[in-house]
């Protein structure tokens, strides 16, 4: 689904209609002279207001929040093919602003997020939850999702978006695939895998895929 035409509405999906996602290649918004280059970076060390580096604000993939006081984020295949078993499409960390508020219909792609820190909410297919630091949640195909934060303590938090027939059994796996919360331990060591994605997905050197796995 294109984010781009995402409408407002009833929710659609749930944990039992997610087991036949349907794995054609997303479609992301982006216009052909607009698809970031493979490990590129938008937000490196830099703030979305300076954007001094990478892609400017207008060129981001429209599922991308502009709502981000400072983080780092990378590209490496926004275009995956429908037949791969898995892949990393983007991730990325971000410190919200204190209005952050995303509101999807769904997502084309599969999504995990560590918060780090802050405090917020995450309605996933229409059920509240409260996310703090050590938080993780999924949500992807034909999952409504709407996650915003405290404006007094705003969100910090990484995530992973990946693609491919391998994506669900890995959530059910990691038993995420209900799409609630889990709180986890741990969380500077999880923290420090996800530092690592980061940086292997700007050099070049390959070896991202391997290191979700840890996850």
């Amino acid at each position: 689904m294109n984010p781009d035409s995402i409408p407002s509405g009833d929710a659609v999906g749930s944990p039992e209609s997610s087991q036949s996602i349907d794995h054609s290649s997303p479609s992301n918004g982006l216009e052909a002279n607009e698809t970031p280059e493979v490990g590129s970076g938008d937000l490196i060390d830099s703030t979305v207001k300076d954007a001094a580096r990478g892609l400017e604000p207008d060129r981001l993939p429209t599922f991308v929040s502009r709502q981000v006081e400072k983080g780092k984020r990378f590209y490496l295949n926004l275009r995956p093919n429908p037949d791969d078993k898995l892949v990393v499409v983007c991730g990325g960390y971000e410190q919200v602003e204190p209005d952050y508020e995303i509101n999807r219909e769904e997502l084309p792609y599969y999504a995990i997020e560590l918060v780090a820190g802050g405090r917020g909410q995450a309605i996933i297919n229409g059920r509240p939850y409260d996310i703090e630091a050590g938080s993780v949640y999924a949500y992807g195909p034909q999952v409504r999702h709407v996650i915003k934060t405290d404006p007094d303590q705003p969100l910090q938090k990484y995530f992973i978006d990946f693609f491919g027939t391998d994506g669900l059994p890995l959530l059910t796996k990691a038993n995420l695939e209900a799409w609630a919360p889990r709180r986890v331990g741990g969380l500077h060591e999880l923290t420090g895998i996800m530092e690592m994605i980061i940086r292997e997905s700007t050099s070049h050197r390959g070896g991202v895929h391997e290191i979700c796995e840890l996850l």
